[in-house]
């Protein structure tokens, strides 16, 4: 009494990935290298949309307001502002990623500390109310020395993200 012919095509069936595998170097890096190759696309317009950001000379942001007191006597008195930039919700999360050195290295370069600084009101939601009086780079570098010292401090402080 032998094995039942069905028993043992399902036995082969089982095996047949040990005997008849071919193996190309597709089926066996193929993939990895695809993951990788659009990770590193994303991460490229990742980067090359945070160099265009992070500019100087190509910032653009909104100043809003959100309500003013209840005894303000003039426009700008009691009322808070903030940065608006356009940001979608993964480079929001990107930016919060980024470690101190990042931003502090971005806010001592001439060609990038004013657009760092505006981001980082941004992301932080701090009150931008001085941007009232210093709403361009010419102006706001009177006070960058204390801006940066006030980030300083913030980080150091371990700001959450």
């Amino acid at each position: 009494m032998g094995r039942k012919p069905f028993t043992n095509t399902i036995a082969m069936i089982r095996n047949s990935h040990l005997i008849h595998r071919p193996t190309s170097p597709f089926t066996r890096y193929g993939f990895f290298f695809i993951g990788l190759i659009i990770s590193m696309h994303c991460y490229g317009q990742m980067d090359s949309t945070v160099r265009r950001l992070i500019n100087n000379d190509s910032i653009h942001f909104n100043l809003i307001s959100a309500g003013g007191g209840v005894y303000a006597t003039t426009e700008h008195q009691f009322r808070t502002r903030y940065i608006e930039l356009y940001l979608d919700t993964s480079l929001r999360k990107y930016f919060k990623k980024l470690d101190t050195t990042f931003w502090m290295i971005h806010l001592e370069d001439d060609r990038t500390d004013w657009a760092t600084n505006i981001v980082l009101y941004y992301l932080y939601d701090r009150d931008a109310s001085e941007f009232v009086v210093y709403p361009n780079r010419s102006k706001w570098l009177r006070i960058k020395k204390i801006e940066i010292d006030e980030w300083r401090k913030r980080f150091g402080k371990g700001m959450r993200h």
